[in-house]
């Protein structure tokens, strides 16, 4: 990758990423002028937005101080926004079927085990989702997620869930999302694209603080696991009954019913 983006000698890198990582391909780019921020790596950018910038702001507001190193001063005033080709779209709709009845995307996992909600709590939800009509469509990509869903179609013993667990690209996933009604999931990348395409979205929050990283629309609701100690970031942690697992499948239902969405 790294020799990829050197081969094409960027005049500008923007880095909005602000982990060690990005640090690091930021400093190998090759790029002319480099923007962004890390606490103890400032010295690899060549404008960087010191003091404005705090872990505990909100994500559009960290992205604008960088983004403001290029001159741009004014994207904190736009909403997260992605949009979905009519021929994405359409392929999209072909590959998970049609039936008429109304599509719900779950999204099974998440990069760390603790921002994933627990099988028996999808288990309750799926079971009852189904029942009053509608068509799962579960996506996910790590093994330990495709383990699941096999022990979610075992347990559910239905030809109703559409099982796209690994089969599907990023900007077929984002497109797959966009022919859906509704969307529930953890703090994971495909929940944060259904919130930007505008999507009912349920996003279940337990170790990570939503008001930091993900930027509530108006069709985008918040559930926080019960825990006194949600938002600390413990990716470590193994009490998934009281983080996420706090969260019933209840609970998901109840706020969709009020919010007029089931």
């Amino acid at each position: 990758m790294l020799r990829d983006v050197r081969r094409r000698e960027y005049d500008w890198l923007l880095d909005l990423q602000w982990v060690d990582r990005s640090s690091l391909i930021s400093l190998l780019s090759g790029a002319g002028f480099k923007v962004g921020y890390h606490k103890s790596l400032k010295k690899i950018y060549d404008w960087t937005p010191g003091k404005e910038w705090a872990d505990n702001k909100p994500l559009l507001q960290r992205q604008a101080v960088v983004a403001a190193g290029l001159g741009v001063n004014d994207c904190h005033l736009f909403p997260p926004a992605l949009r979905i080709l009519e021929p994405e779209k359409k392929s999209a709709d072909i590959l998970i079927g049609h039936s008429g009845e109304p599509r719900i995307m779950a999204i099974i996992g998440a990069s760390k085990e603790i921002k994933t909600w627990p099988m028996k709590n999808w288990l309750d939800f799926l079971h009852k989702i189904i029942e009053i009509g509608w068509v799962p469509v579960i996506v996910g990509h790590l093994e330990r997620e495709m383990d699941m869903v096999a022990g979610i179609e075992k347990a559910l013993n239905t030809e109703k869930i559409i099982n796209m667990t690994g089969k599907l690209k990023l900007r077929e996933l984002a497109a797959v999302a966009s022919c859906c009604d509704l969307v529930v999931g953890g703090d994971s990348g495909p929940t944060h694209i259904a919130n930007a395409i505008g999507i009912p979205t349920v996003a279940i929050f337990g170790p990570t603080c939503p008001e930091t990283v993900f930027p509530k629309g108006p069709k985008t609701f918040i559930l926080r696991a019960k825990c006194p100690d949600q938002g600390c970031n413990n990716w470590n942690c193994t009490d998934y009954a009281r983080c996420l697992g706090s969260v019933s499948a209840e609970e998901v239902l109840e706020l969709l019913y009020l919010k007029g969405i089931l």
